[in-house]
């Protein structure tokens, strides 16, 4: 009977070993499937993640959740040293010692290419020796490399302080797929940030190429707005030499004989006045009513001031219509730039009927070579402009800039809208009433200039008034025009 009992007691126990085993059995096939699906749905998610910070932060809680792990750790290389790039469940102090202390483990996988496995590191003669395991108290731990290609990019580790034997082999084999999963995504994130590196490269080249383009093409078009003014200006200039040399003649012979006009009416008014009082009163009488000479003889003064007037108008022309000339000569001399403004805007105020202020700005003395009536004529031509566009203040700044002298004229003036501002220096363009003036003011100022090697542009703004500026060659600059040239 005893030996029953002691099978009895045998069989009892086999069958609750086998009850245990089923229990476990059916748990770990339980969590394989857990794990299985985790993986699947892992490399689902993962793939689509690009970011690369949100893709550690879904792996370590994946890993927490999974393995029952107290710690984890992913370490990536930086500039050649392992950081960390994110963990759970470590303080300040607790991440040094990590940090440390994976570096005895980390290395190895690293270098191996093979994960390191421990059920007791205090107990385990691989460890035990290392302090940061003693300190730490450091019992079950798993650390796996991540690969990317055939190179170790980084590890994963995990850790639990508390309990041995807390892993398995099973285990293992889990966090080396989803390593395997990182590396991947990894790889893919760094493919897209790749990517996106080229095409904001590509962006910036063909913004920059763009860029370039459009001012190459505006750079082209005021060329050739320039050279077809120049082109204007030169054509213009021949019509006009052959013009002044057809019209002067006439205007100089009407003007060259008023001088005797007038000596010839006063003798034949005289001779006339002598003889009216030798005839009978009758006669007298009717000379004067049928000839009308009282009115003829009080008017011949009045066609004769007309005469002269339109004569010097005319002649004052063919004066103007010479800076449109090739063939007029420049007298060049060297002229001291704030002097000659000075006094040119002394003179210029002079002759104002009304108030009007005007603020010169010298930074430094400059001398500039050409002909000082051409010059002054421009100069005194965009004060009047300003003047007669309402300024109250005209400023005239002038500075260097390099071998060039840059002078900024502005005023607070009406403005020039900018459908009449494109045509301000053609020739003959004006805004005036006819009569008022012929539009050849700014054409003589950007031929002056021109014609002194020079450059001008104007900006304006309905109600904001105007702002020239010249640039002239500073004398003894490279740019400077040789004496004697022609205009």
């Amino acid at each position: 009977m005893a030996r029953s009992h002691q099978f009895k007691s045998i069989i009892k126990r086999l069958e609750e070993d086998f009850s245990r085993h089923a229990r476990s059995s059916q748990r770990l096939t339980s969590l394989n499937e857990q794990r299985l699906l985790a993986l699947y749905q892992a490399s689902q998610k993962l793939n689509t993640i690009i970011d690369p910070e949100q893709l550690f932060r879904e792996v370590i809680k994946l890993i927490s959740e999974l393995l029952k792990a107290e710690r984890v750790v992913i370490l990536l290389l930086e500039e050649g040293d392992l950081k960390i790039k994110i963990a759970s469940n470590i303080d300040d102090q607790s991440e040094r010692n990590a940090l440390h202390f994976s570096r005895s483990i980390v290395n190895t996988v690293m270098h191996d290419y093979r994960p390191i496995f421990s059920t007791n590191a205090l107990q385990d003669n691989r460890f035990s020796q290392f302090q940061t395991i003693q300190k730490l108290e450091i019992l079950s731990l798993i650390c796996v490399p991540i690969l990317l290609g055939n190179r170790a990019i980084g590890t994963i580790y995990v850790d639990n302080r508390h309990l041995t034997n807390i892993f398995t082999e099973e285990d293992v084999n889990f966090l080396q797929a989803f390593a395997n999963l990182l590396g991947i995504a990894i790889r893919n994130a760094l493919a897209y940030k790749e990517i996106e590196q080229l095409n904001r490269s590509l962006e910036e080249k063909v913004e920059q190429r763009t860029a370039e383009l459009r001012r190459t093409i505006r750079e082209l078009k005021e060329t050739q707005e320039k050279w077809i003014q120049s082109e204007k200006m030169a054509s213009l200039g021949r019509l006009i030499a052959g013009f002044m040399h057809e019209f002067n003649n006439p205007i100089n012979f009407i003007y060259s004989n008023i001088p005797h006009l007038e000596e010839y009416t006063r003798r034949l008014v005289e001779a006339l006045q002598e003889a009216l009082p030798l005839l009978p009163k009758e006669e007298q009488e009717r000379l004067k009513n049928e000839k009308d000479l009282q009115f003829i003889l009080t008017d011949f003064e009045k066609l004769i001031a007309g005469i002269r007037e339109g004569a010097q108008r005319s002649r004052q022309i063919i004066e103007d219509l010479k800076n449109f000339s090739p063939s007029k000569l420049l007298q060049q001399e060297s002229i001291d730039w704030n002097s000659n403004l000075q006094q040119l805007v002394q003179a210029f105020q002079d002759n104002l009927k009304r108030s009007l202020t005007i603020e010169l700005d010298f930074q430094e003395n400059f001398r500039i070579r050409g002909s000082r009536v051409e010059i002054n004529h421009a100069l005194m031509q965009l004060l009047k402009n300003a003047e007669q566009a309402g300024a109250q203040t005209i400023r005239i700044e002038s500075n260097r800039e390099k071998d060039w002298l840059v002078c900024r004229i502005s005023d607070d003036g009406r403005g020039i809208p900018p459908e009449i501002r494109k045509h301000i220096f053609d020739p003959f363009f004006t805004t005036k009433e006819v009569g008022e003036g012929m539009g050849i003011g700014l054409s003589l100022v950007y031929s002056t200039v021109k014609h002194h090697q020079g450059d001008i542009e104007v900006s304006s703004q309905p109600g904001q008034g105007t702002t020239f500026v010249i640039k002239l060659p500073l004398e003894n600059s490279k740019n400077s025009a040789s004496t004697g040239t022609k205009s």
